[in-house]
């Protein structure tokens, strides 16, 4: 959001352009064996041999893809400046090489840490990562180096936070998985086992790298990075969004790891984190609807306020937001990411030519309503699949929609009357809040008792303690 406003419309759109392109490398940094070799963590939580194997395994075959994606990104850079008609979109891509290498480590060393049990050992990673991307892409753009230095911060953000990230698995993976069990028939993964699993992942991060960044590249091309930032600018702070899922699904993915000699894991938990995300995805709906342009002016600035129709047209696309991170790391775990790709491939087609068909004719609203019905289908198919594998009880969750859908209605409409459509300033985030406790109000005025019960358990644990 700070760059936004530091960079203004065009140098963010020629950073936004950058990082997309830099998005399509990652892929081959990545090459899906973060969330591959994840799997198999999973299922040897307890087996502290082949824990230290995979790991061992999957940082070899990270080190070789990280060069190979550095040098990929320095042969993109020398097209760019012709492609994109900006001349410092060469360098730019050029800086976010290294950004790529240091993020492609530290998603593994994530997906490691969520898949053994050892969440907040994380911590530290993104901290440091965060705080020093921020100083320092911060202090180099006020020191006048404008889109460079941005992407200079960024990357420095990055390489730093993977040697922290390192360091930190290299202390906990000894004592990940000390229960004593050694059981369960597990042979050592294989390079080629990880990289057939792997693939399947990759395919569908791929098609998932080019979903996110489609709209971007295609509007950018099409439109000029002025209007590529306008629609980044959003699109990046609905980012924030998907952190509920991504909790949840860390918490709860894992759980679904089976060895080989057990059965189907229960579907409980799932269910459970479905009706959360659910109560959650409803509350952010109201502000979205009714005070995108406040929101991007608060965040951004003025001259953002054309972002602030495109946040409001993604009401959609943020709800679901949500879900997507717990319905999608729940199937990996259970071992079907290649069901997954037909999914991902279809979702990509749909995006994309609504975005070229559209765009000409109706611009910006082009994106959003691809954006919308692509994830829709993403989101849906997903669900069907845990569905089928897990038994899930969907019925049984209709009541947790209907209720939440009314309270957030009823919210709206208080907060149309009341406080109108374009709170500023301090009031906005006083709106913002109160939309959080109107909503909960709703919430048990229809009948829905989960914030009850999230009050008592929280009572409950802070009496524990």
């Amino acid at each position: 959001m700070l760059l936004a406003r530091l960079l203004g419309p065009r140098d963010f759109g020629v950073l936004s352009v950058g990082m997309a392109v830099a998005s399509v490398a990652s892929l081959v940094a990545d090459f899906g064996v973060s969330h591959g070799a994840a799997r198999f963590l999973a299922e040897r939580r307890a087996v502290p041999s082949g824990l230290r194997q995979v790991v061992a395994l999957a940082l070899r075959v990270k080190t070789a893809l990280s060069v190979a994606s550095v040098a990929a990104l320095w042969g993109l850079s020398l097209f760019a400046p012709d492609v994109f008609a900006e001349p410092e979109i060469g360098p730019v891509i050029r800086i976010l090489a290294l950004a790529v290498a240091g993020d492609s480590f530290m998603q593994f060393v994530a997906a490691a840490f969520q898949a053994t049990g050892r969440i907040p050992a994380g911590l530290p990673m993104v901290l440091v990562k965060s705080t020093s991307e921020f100083v320092l892409t911060v202090t180099l753009v006020l020191a006048g180096t404008g889109v460079v230095g941005a992407a200079l911060g960024r990357a420095s953000g990055y390489v730093i936070g993977a040697l922290v990230g390192l360091g930190t698995l290299f202390a906990v993976l000894p004592r990940v998985g000390t229960n004593g069990e050694e059981g369960h028939g597990f042979d050592p993964v294989s390079t080629r086992r990880l990289f057939t699993y792997s693939s399947a992942i990759l395919a569908i991060d791929a098609t998932m790298i080019l979903f996110n960044q489609i709209d971007v590249l295609l509007v950018g091309a099409l439109m000029g990075s002025a209007s590529a930032g306008i629609l980044a600018a959003p699109l990046r702070l609905t980012a924030f969004l998907q952190y509920p899922g991504l909790s949840l699904a860390a918490a709860i993915a894992p759980r679904l790891a089976r060895a080989p000699d057990e059965q189907r894991p229960r579907a409980d938990t799932l269910m459970a984190g479905l009706r959360a995300i659910t109560l959650l995805q409803f509350a952010v709906l109201p502000p979205v609807l009714l005070w995108g342009e406040a929101i991007m002016r608060f965040a951004l600035g003025s001259r953002f306020d054309d972002s602030g129709a495109v946040l409001s047209g993604l009401a959609l696309y943020v709800f679901l937001l949500g879900f997507g991170p717990l319905v999608t790391m729940s199937v990996n775990y259970l071992g079907d990411a290649a069901k997954r790709v037909p999914i991902a491939i279809a979702v990509l087609t749909l995006n994309a030519a609504v975005d070229v068909a559209l765009i000409p004719v109706i611009g910006l609203a082009a994106p959003i309503l691809g954006t919308s019905l692509s994830y829709t289908l993403y989101v849906a198919a997903h669900v069907r699949l845990l569905e089928r594998t897990l038994a899930l009880p969907l019925g049984s969750a209709l009541g947790t929609v209907a209720r939440a859908a009314a309270a957030a209605v009823l919210t709206t409409l208080v907060l149309f009357l009341f406080v109108g459509r374009a709170p500023q300033g301090p009031w906005l985030l006083a709106a913002l809040l109160g939309a959080v406790g109107l909503y909960t109000a709703a919430l048990l005025a229809v009948g829905e008792r989960a914030p009850l019960r999230a009050l008592e358990a929280f009572r409950e644990r802070y009496r524990r303690r």
